[in-house]
Order: structure tokens, then sequence, then C-alpha cells
């Protein structure tokens, strides 16, 4: 019955000094994750935000991303992974189509305000990286919301749209905690390093995130470029000690 946040928050609770994401010479423990992410959901819940409520996230796969969408779920709401690579128009769709009133961006995501006006909707768009330097004094202990179910929606991910307009998918707390907790096929524990190279808008990224984060093992945040260079790929993975990887594999 516990929600991906809480289940989470457990966790940091458990292990608060084990690392829980690396990126290059960046690392957060537990502790520090949940405290980030902490100050970010109490800046959503001053600006409205709360349960059954979309916040989109324009960012690539890395910290800010990470902290976005665990903020999301802690202030009660859900969140919509947007590859920033993703052409205008289709940006646009999903900004319509989930009815986002908040937009989170990492910086580097050009286009977000332009976005959420050409959509036509009244949008906050908020920069990740600023809250914490902009409002330092926000809380740190995790907030208290309106307890949501376990079946109600935790983040909404869209189909490629390869037969005509895309999906959006809607995942339960629920769905994201059977795959990943006693599941019976793949155990991950707090000594795995879990490789993070997936697009944060594909479903695959939920095994690679909330499998490491709800186990208590180690997230290895891998960029788009990096993988592609399958030297430095296998140099990152054998100097950070990766233990999983998941890959999907495409026969042409």
């Amino acid at each position: 019955e516990a929600l991906i946040h809480e289940l989470f928050e457990q966790q940091a609770e458990r292990t608060p000094d084990a690392v829980a994401v690396q990126y290059e010479d960046q690392q957060l423990t537990y502790a520090e994750l949940n405290a980030k992410a902490n100050q970010l959901a109490h800046r959503l819940l001053g600006h409205g935000a709360g349960r059954g409520q979309c916040v989109a996230i324009i960012a690539p796969r890395g910290i800010p991303m990470l902290l976005a969408q665990l903020a999301t779920l802690k202030a009660g709401g859900t969140y919509v992974p947007i590859d920033p690579e993703f052409p205008q128009e289709r940006r646009l769709f999903m900004l319509q189509d989930c009815r986002a009133t908040i937009v989170l961006s990492d910086g580097v995501a050009v286009g977000a305000t332009s976005d959420a006006a050409e959509a036509g909707q009244d949008v906050w768009w908020l920069d990740i990286r600023r809250v914490p330097e902009e409002e330092p004094s926000l809380p740190t202990d995790n907030p208290v919301v309106s307890k949501a179910e376990c079946a109600e929606a935790a983040y909404v991910m869209y189909t490629s749209g390869s037969t005509g307009q895309p999906k959006g998918v809607i995942v339960p707390h629920r769905a994201v905690s059977r795959l990943l907790i006693a599941n019976g096929f793949a155990e991950l524990t707090v000594d795995d390093v879990v490789v993070h190279c997936s697009n944060t808008a594909f479903d695959a990224s939920t095994l690679e995130v909330w499998g490491a984060l709800l186990n208590g093992g180690r997230i290895l945040v891998v960029l788009h470029d990096q993988v592609l260079d399958s030297v430095q790929f296998g140099r990152i993975m054998r100097e950070s000690g990766a233990t999983v990887l998941y890959l999907s594999l495409i026969h042409i």
C-alpha cells in the first residue's frame, strides 16, 4: 500500500549515508537526495501542486530529473517526463494532453516557456537548478500531504506515436512497487549499481531509477553521447562498478 516516494523515504532512513546517485564527479547520498527533493516539493506545494495534478518535466536524464520526479510525487502530483529533444509539436501536444499546470526544467531545455505559451495554457515554469540557490531556506523535511491511494497515478509516459498520435499511459504507484520489490525475477540489493542509460520518457527508465532507489542501490547516470560511444560507455561502467544494465534491442 506504500507509495513510491514513501518507500524511498523509508530507504533513506535506513541508509542515509549510502550513495543514491552518481554522475561523473557528482554524488548524492540518500539523505542528500531526499533533502533536496523535499525542498523542491515544498516549492511546488507553495505554488499549488497537489494530488491529481500533472507536473511536466522537460529535462534529460540526470540529477535534476531525479529531483523533479521525487519532488512531484512528494507533493502528491503525477510526473510527466518530456524529452527536451522532442520536436516542439510533440512537446506542445504532450503539455496540452496531460493538462500540466507546472513545467519543471533543468535550465537547458530550450523552449519550455514558449511551449507553455504556445499551448495556450496558464503554466508556471520553474528551473530546477535555481531552487536551492534562490530559496535555501526551504524546509528539508518530508512534506505532509493528503495520502493518495497506491492505485493512483505516479507518472504518465507517452507512446512513440508510430501508429498516429502519441498516447499517454497512466502508471500507478502499485505497478512500480510490484515490478521492483520482491518480484521473483530480478533481485536488486543495496550492493547494486544500476546503469541509468534510458531516455527518461521511455519506460525502461522505471527499472533503472526506481529499481535502484527502492532497494537501496546506486543509480549510475550515463548520458546519451556516452552511451553511443561503446568504448567510453564500457569504461564508465567498469570504473563505477556497474552491476545492472537493462537494454532494449531492436532487430532490423
